[in-house]
């Protein structure tokens, strides 16, 4: 059911945006955990043991793991193309009425078998009627293993499915980023569940990205301020200088004793018949 307020999900535009500072700033911690799988026939949910600890701070406020959602094909789109699929976690405030959606992009092109392909497979063999449910053996799970490494975009929208409200905080993982699994289970994804009729929001042309680098990584920075400012043309005048001694050095030891004297000479002589 689509609903006429929804600002979310949106086509996620890759494009040259801003580096996001506290506005973006993601930081996870999630601990192992038990893990429960149900097929609720337009995606699979994902249910963790309660932590003692929220397992993720955004924005300098605290959140906690609520559940997480498995859709094929994806709600959000990439250059205006769906993904194979789409994790969806989605996170409380714990102290404010603000959720927070992480979306990761699933595609089909694993060689082996990993995380997420093991979760998928057990709630297809053990729970593939709508409304089944199965406990997932999976030892030393943590959400950590499917958060990729890399920057992502930030927005604010509503969320993503019905009922489509309250203000939710998105962390979108780039396409190029997204978790790759086997072929086979995709197929099995997409036997056990329907394409959703999740609502369409805006066309997402602003975008945030966060800075792909580590927070203490400072190299890319400044290796961006360095070529765009005036220390790139310093550095090579530099180096051409340094470039230029050495070639005169090697050419005054190159040149006999004598030679050098004559060439004294002729130099003496051509500034006296020059006076």
């Amino acid at each position: 059911m689509s609903c006429s307020n929804a600002t979310s999900p949106i086509n996620i535009i890759r494009q040259k945006a801003d580096i996001c500072d506290l506005k973006c700033n993601y930081q996870p911690n999630y601990k192992t955990t038990t893990i429960t799988g149900s097929n609720k026939g337009e995606y699979l949910r994902y249910a963790f043991a309660p932590s003692n600890t929220p397992p993720v701070v955004f924005n300098s406020d605290q959140y906690n793991v609520s559940d997480m959602r498995l859709y094929s094909p994806s709600l959000h789109t990439y250059n205006g193309q769906q993904a194979d699929g789409e994790l969806i976690i989605k996170h409380t405030n714990v102290t404010q009425n603000e959720q927070l959606l992480v979306c990761i992009p699933i595609l089909s092109g694993a060689s082996s078998a990993g995380v997420a392909d093991s979760i998928i497979s057990q709630v297809a063999l053990k729970a593939p009627a709508k409304n089944a449910q199965t406990d997932i053996r999976q030892p030393s799970f943590s959400i950590s293993n499917l958060i990729p490494k890399s920057g992502f975009y930030n927005y604010t929208g509503t969320l993503p499915y019905s009922p489509c409200n309250n203000k939710v905080q998105y962390v979108v993982f780039d396409i190029l980023d997204g978790i790759k699994i086997q072929g086979a289970t995709i197929m099995n994804l997409k036997k056990i569940i329907t394409a959703s009729n999740n609502p369409t929001g805006a066309d997402g042309e602003t975008i945030v990205t966060e800075d792909t680098s580590d927070s203490n990584d400072w190299s890319s920075s400044f290796a961006s301020q360095f070529s765009d400012g005036p220390w790139l043309d310093i550095f090579l005048a530099i180096v051409i200088g340094i470039v230029i001694l050495w070639i005169v050095k090697w050419i005054l030891k190159s040149v006999p004793q004598g030679n050098m004297q004559q060439l004294r000479n002729m130099l003496s002589n051509s500034e006296g018949s020059g006076e």
